[in-house]
């Protein structure tokens, strides 16, 4: 069955879906109406339209493998997880009730195999809350499929590996590339900037610590300022050694997500330079796909608080990408 999700898409001239990057935020972000809640409401509706969506894969930062492979949940009926501590009890019971995709998680093992990625089907691995806390409120009716899968584990989160783990999560994304002709968006789910351990002095206050905004900003040099995707892989890697990533990610679970992100958003090291639209028809009408250049990834929202960038990008082709940031 998960041959019929590539063959249905054979011969076609599907135009490939974005790969979006999300910053989660706290738990609380599933129950507080702020300036991230309505990003999601107005992203949401916009993923609603994407023309031939038939599933969600969510690459969240809380989903470590436990052991070499990479885990894909393949539950008909995935459970909703609330993986965290010591916030109000009505947060627990809030559910996410949304159908996943055996089909697609058969599908990414395939890919990733192919790409001599390790990959697991995991059927009792539910959706963790940086799956579920954005959707809750892109898709609150839960009317598309979702399937997650994990990150590489083991010693991955360790800034001292980060050039390492960078260039493995990369190296996923790039393997669920296909995925995006599809009909499967890519949601990658972390934080462009996470550092809980700083968070006392400023939490409840509206101070940020002084290394947001300096590192928020080398996330958008390097995505959206950059002149190609060999370009954009280049800047991004080099932040493996900045001085500054220590700070903003003690560990960098919450960063990996944006690599797979790069990597599925991306082609294989192209240096072709970006266009910001799409490229020229031909003469029989017809866009062709060979000389195309990438289109410019962008960022579509930031909002600092505390010790947390809630930063979001694209890579790929946003219909309206002005209409998201609109408010924010």
């Amino acid at each position: 069955m998960a041959a019929d999700l590539a063959a249905g898409n054979a011969g076609s001239e599907r135009e490939e879906l974005p790969v979006i990057f999300v910053s989660h935020g706290s738990p609380m972000a599933a129950i507080e109406e702020d300036e991230t809640s309505a990003f999601w409401q107005r992203l949401g509706k916009q993923v609603a339209d994407f023309p031939g969506l038939k599933a969600i894969l969510v690459i969240s930062a809380h989903w470590e493998a436990d052991g070499p492979a990479i885990r894909v949940n393949s539950a008909a009926q995935p459970g909703t997880v609330h993986d965290f501590y010591g916030f109000p009890r009505d947060l627990y019971s809030l559910q996410y009730p949304v159908k996943g995709s055996p089909e697609l998680a058969q599908r990414v093992v395939e890919l990733l195999s192919a790409n001599h990625i390790k990959a697991e089907l995991d059927p009792s691995h539910g959706l963790d809350h940086g799956a579920w806390v954005p959707l809750r409120w892109m898709l609150p009716r839960g009317s598309i499929p979702v399937v997650q899968m994990s990150l590489h584990g083991g010693s991955s989160r360790q800034v001292g590996n980060a050039i390492t783990s960078m260039q493995r999560h990369v190296e996923l994304g790039r393997a669920l590339k296909p995925l995006r002709r599809e009909g499967v968006l890519v949601l990658a789910s972390g934080g462009a900037v996470h550092n809980l351990r700083d968070i006392g002095p400023y939490f409840g206050t509206k101070k940020v610590a002084s290394y947001v905004a300096p590192f928020d900003s080398l996330l958008d040099e390097a995505i959206a300022k950059a002149k190609s995707d060999e370009d954009m892989l280049s800047r991004l890697l080099a932040l493996a050694s900045h001085p500054l990533l220590p700070k903003a990610h003690p560990t960098i679970e919450h960063l990996l997500p944006l690599y797979v992100a790069a990597g599925a958003g991306t082609g294989a090291g192209d240096a072709t330079p970006y266009t910001a639209t799409e490229a020229a028809s031909s003469e029989d009408g017809n866009a062709s796909r060979e000389s195309k250049p990438s289109v410019a990834p962008q960022k579509l929202f930031d909002m600092r608080i505390w010790t947390l960038s809630n930063a979001a990008f694209n890579f790929g082709h946003m219909p309206k990408p002005e209409k998201l940031a609109a408010s924010a």
